[in-house]
């Protein structure tokens, strides 16, 4: 793991600080294993599904258990628009973290496609990532008296 420079606690914190980039992203038109073969060898749990730089869908290790155990065709040599999830939800790269930990929590997401306004491919943003964030925020607000609380997902 990474050390992260400690953040002092001045305000609103853009997903661009906290997403992973250089994501690598499967082509629709893939089969699964081949999108399987590739989250393994990069340790993904998820993979943005881009076509022509845009993103079309999302897919996780959990849509391919599911098409596996529910799905009485072939899934190896399926391709990946058949198992990717299209009900697509993400962020921008300059939205602020609470809006992102809010989203990730409503839809039950482990992890967030990040766009540029163009909306090309930026990163991805872990749930992990905004769990530590959020848990700093906290640690810093409980060991600095004259700092107030930042905001937590409940009051906005």
């Amino acid at each position: 793991m990474v050390a992260r420079q400690e953040r002092e606690y001045l305000g609103p914190m853009n997903v661009r600080e906290l997403m992973s980039t250089g994501v690598v992203c499967v082509c629709s038109a893939s089969t699964l294993l081949e999108a399987g073969t590739l989250m393994r060898q990069l340790g993904a749990t998820a993979l943005p599904v881009c076509e022509n730089d845009r993103l079309a869908g999302i897919l996780t290790e959990r849509d391919l258990a599911v098409l596996a155990v529910q799905d009485t065709r072939e899934p190896r040599h399926l391709p990946v628009r058949e198992a990717m999830a299209r009900e697509l939800y993400f962020v921008f790269e300059d939205d602020d973290v609470l809006y992102a930990a809010r989203t990730m929590e409503e839809h039950t997401l482990d992890h967030l496609p990040v766009l540029t306004r163009d909306h090309r491919i930026a990163g991805m943003l872990a749930l992990t990532a905004v769990a530590e964030h959020l848990h700093e925020l906290h640690a810093a607000s409980a060991h600095s008296p004259a700092a107030s609380e930042p905001p937590r997902l409940s009051d906005r």
